[in-house]
């Protein structure tokens, strides 16, 4: 299930004119932990316009983090630790095509070989192989993906 929070601003500058400030989050969810994974987004996502707003929003390039299914929003950060992409069992819905192509392209645009590739993966994401990866965990090595792209740029 995908989840989108949205929160929007609109601030007075004076003389009747206004700026309005807006993010959109979307993030995938399992049925057990909608209520935790939507307050998550929505208290960031109100967090990120009132940063924008005040004019302490960073311009670097973040990491991805993903709440924990395990974690109540209240218990720490909310983010992943360790290195962990999936735990192994999934979702139970299989990697969708475009995951898939997705996980293919990133793998070549980013290794040399698919022995580098396999042993980034062993590494980042303690999982041997991508073949019948959930959508959930190709979601997250696809995220990993990304910052390890953006990381070497």
């Amino acid at each position: 299930m995908k989840i989108l929070a949205n929160f929007t601003k609109k601030v007075s500058t004076g003389d009747y004119e206004n700026e309005t400030y807006m993010v959109t989050i979307e993030a995938e969810s399992e049925f057990n932990n909608v209520d935790q994974i939507a307050d998550y987004l929505f208290h960031q996502a109100r967090e990120a316009v009132q940063r924008q707003i005040n004019g302490g929003a960073s311009g670097t390039v973040p990491s991805t983090a993903i709440p924990s299914s395990s974690q109540s929003r209240n218990s720490g950060n909310g983010r992943n630790g360790g290195s962990s992409c999936g735990n192994g069992n999934g979702n139970g819905y299989k990697a969708t095509e475009k995951q898939v192509n997705m996980l293919r392209k990133l793998f070549d645009e980013n290794f040399d070989s698919k022995e580098e590739a396999r042993a980034w993966l062993r590494n980042q994401c303690s999982m041997d192989s991508t073949a019948n990866i959930s959508r959930r965990d190709a979601s997250r090595v696809i995220e990993k993906l990304l910052d390890f792209s953006r990381a070497i740029i």
